[in-house]
């Protein structure tokens, strides 16, 4: 079998592993997790699916597909067969105004997130309609601007994020809340809160200028089982809920961050500048906005239901085709913070789903055009390795 990733089967004991711009160090091996070189399936999404917003699989091995152009939810059974295509746009049952993600309920049923008219359709392992939860409404009766889908838990309780905007001075600052609502809609809890991200608004060449600062941390959430996972990508640390009994631990990760130095401020100018139609203005704007002061350790988070949390490293995150990729990752225990693995997964896959034995996501080719890969894990050293 081919492989791609790291050479050897795990690090040294104690040895100091650099992680992007961050140097993470504990005591006992760190693993290196295998990725197969090759994928185990490929489907090309057709025109009909186009902005595929989710991929996951099922205990049955089924591919579900959410296609955010088309509003529709398809399935793929093991050979890559169309199993159904269900759904389509407008604002009756079983169809979405934008379909932007999905993801495993109970059983073999699954959660279809629609942005656009804040609500969630439970479908069956069909894809059959089954009923919608409103999330317009958050704790306290406050709306859920910007909604993202988080996952759901074991009661079919359904997690999700929104944000909460603030003024400082002429900057704008939001924090992430996260909240659990009632498999019937009919309440909703809030779980944990977290800064997201600060904007701001200067004057530039005689126009307003928006945007993050530069090497900006973010907010990110995860499912793990009945765990929701907050962290924030400038501070190595973890914030755990259960969100069965409310019980919230803070957990250290081994890890220190550096400082955003001269080197970073000239490699992202010169990048900027690169790609700029305007170089002389982007110059006048980049020596005007704040950097950031530190480096955030990752850039995208993903939860494993074996009871970790995947980082991938900040520094390797690149675009495609509007999606961010990367293929360098952290695994990290949720019960401790530990650094159990390090995985690389295929250049230009977009990961969007880690379950058992397998890592599923979308590839983009030259032109955008899209298909659907699942490859397969080999989790060495972990007990958990059986986890569906």
């Amino acid at each position: 079998m081919t492989v791609t990733g790291c050479e050897s089967s795990s690090y040294r004991e104690d040895e100091i592993v650099r992680f992007g711009d961050a140097t993470c160090s504990q005591r006992g091996a760190v693993a290196a997790w295998l990725v197969e070189a090759e994928p185990t399936r490929s489907i090309e999404i057709p025109e009909s699916l186009y902005r595929v917003s989710a991929v996951f699989l099922d205990s049955e091995s089924r591919l579900w597909v959410a296609s955010g152009g088309a509003n529709r939810l398809a399935i793929f059974d093991e050979r890559g067969e169309l199993v159904t295509s269900r759904g389509g746009t407008g604002e009756g049952p079983g169809e979405f105004g934008f379909l932007g993600a999905a993801a495993p309920f109970r059983g073999d049923s699954a959660i279809a997130f629609d942005v656009r008219l804040a609500r969630v359709t439970v479908v069956d392992r069909l894809g059959r309609y089954g009923r919608v939860l409103s999330i317009a409404r958050g704790p306290g009766g406050g709306a859920m601007l910007n909604p993202v889908l988080i996952g759901s838990d074991r009661t079919g309780r359904v997690v999700v994020e929104g944000r909460i905007f603030f003024f400082e001075g002429s900057s704008t600052r939001d924090s992430a809340v996260v909240a659990a609502f009632a498999s019937d809609g009919s309440s909703a809890r809030q779980l944990m809160r977290l800064p997201h991200t600060l904007s701001y608004g200067l004057e530039i060449g005689g126009r307003i200028e928006r945007g993050n600062p530069p090497y900006s941390p973010q907010a990110a959430f995860a499912m793990v089982g009945p765990l929701l996972v907050g962290a924030v990508s400038d501070i190595p640390a973890l914030r755990v809920v259960d969100v069965d009994s409310g019980r919230e631990l803070q957990i250290e990760l081994p890890c220190t961050l550096s400082a955003v130095e001269d080197r970073h401020v000239d490699a992202y100018i010169s990048a900027q500048l690169q790609e700029s139609p305007d170089p002389a203005f982007t110059r006048q704007r980049l020596n005007a906005v704040p950097f950031a002061p530190t480096v955030p350790m990752w850039g995208k988070m993903i939860g494993d239901p074996a009871g970790y949390v995947w980082f991938g490293a900040s520094s390797f995150v690149q675009e495609h085709h509007g999606h961010a990729t990367t293929t360098d990752w952290l695994v990290a225990d949720v019960e401790d913070g530990r650094i159990v693995a390090r995985v690389r997964t295929p250049p230009g896959l977009v990961v969007t789903s880690i379950q058992g034995k397998s890592i599923a996501g979308v590839r983009y080719d030259e032109h955008g055009l899209e298909s659907v890969q699942v490859y397969q894990l080999r989790r060495s050293g972990d007990s958990r390795a059986d986890t569906p």
